[in-house]
């Protein structure tokens, strides 16, 4: 087993929010790639498979579904994880039936995806 740090891809277009990510993830011992639209978060996905990837839905050039259904394509194991602000029955049942591992609705609860983040890497591991 490889002892190398841990990935996380975050996509968020809300900078005070992915800063925030990005700080909580590093405390957890992750290397962050952060992006602040899908094109550019897209590329280091496709460059370097991360061990995890938090996307916001709704992004300037595209939303989070968008880049799940690309990515499910050709990687159908990396752990997704779709943010909401938009919350509704609707998005979350087309996000796990396009491979989404979580959805998460907006304001996150940072203890609780920790533990969704921990969880879902032991199961993939």
């Amino acid at each position: 087993m490889s002892n190398r740090q841990k990935q996380i891809v975050i996509i968020e277009d809300d900078a005070v929010l992915r800063r925030g990510l990005k700080r909580v993830f590093i405390k957890e011992d992750f290397e962050v790639f952060d992006f602040e639209d899908g094109k550019h978060g897209f590329e280091q996905i496709k460059s370097a498979t991360p061990d995890l990837i938090l996307c916001d839905y709704k992004l300037p050039d595209t939303n989070g579904m968008e880049i799940l259904r690309k990515l499910r394509k050709s990687d159908k194991k990396t752990p997704f994880f779709l943010m909401t602000g938009y919350y509704k029955d609707e998005v979350s049942a087309q996000a796990t039936e396009s491979g989404a591992n979580e959805v998460l609705e907006k304001p996150l609860n940072l203890s609780h995806l920790k533990s969704l983040c921990n969880k879902t890497l032991k199961k993939v591991a």
